[in-house]
């Protein structure tokens, strides 16, 4: 048995060069570590160059702000109350953003939907269906001959008058 701790090897990269012999010793052959390597569109996973179909999850890296990963702002959101008036006793049926609801006669439904959100509704018989976009407020549906009109019952905010020379009352007399 030979001593430990060196061995002898032969390598043949050219048949030229293992018919002349071309021999080498080694010791402890240094290797250099093999760095991980992120995976495009997955934080938090990694893999190694020689065996990338082996992922690897790190939760620090998870956690790490990734700019493909930024999430849009939602909308501002209003409250709406809609109203149905109908004294007949037909509830009405109507779509916000294509989410469908019914309000039964007499009551009020009140809804917090994204600024900007469509209601459509069919207005009955050859009416059609009719779509409006909702800002906040107050509404309410209402039985007409032609089937449901829909209305804005919120109160106008009362316009404060300005005055442009500031030594003169607004609105006031000269």
């Amino acid at each position: 048995m030979g001593a430990m701790g060196g061995h002898a090897y032969q390598y043949g990269k050219h048949k030229a060069q293992a018919r002349d012999g071309a021999t080498g010793t080694t010791n402890a052959v240094a290797q250099q570590p093999e760095a991980p390597v992120g995976v495009p569109g997955r934080p938090g996973y990694f893999s190694y160059p020689s065996n990338p179909n082996q992922l690897y999850y790190d939760a620090a890296l998870a956690t790490a702000t990734d700019p493909s990963q930024a999430k849009l702002p939602e909308p501002a959101r209003i409250n709406v109350r809609i109203a149905n008036t109908a004294k007949d006793g037909r509830p009405i049926q109507y779509t916000v953003d294509g989410t469908p609801y019914s309000v039964p006669p007499g009551y009020t439904q009140v809804l917090a939907t994204p600024e900007g959100s469509v209601i459509a509704y069919h207005r009955e018989g050859d009416a059609g269906l009719e779509r409006f976009t909702l800002a906040e407020g107050d509404y309410e549906f209402r039985p007409a001959d032609q089937g449901w009109r829909f209305y804005n019952t919120s109160q106008p905010k009362a316009a404060v008058a300005k005055s442009a020379d500031p030594s003169k009352p607004a609105g006031g007399a000269r």
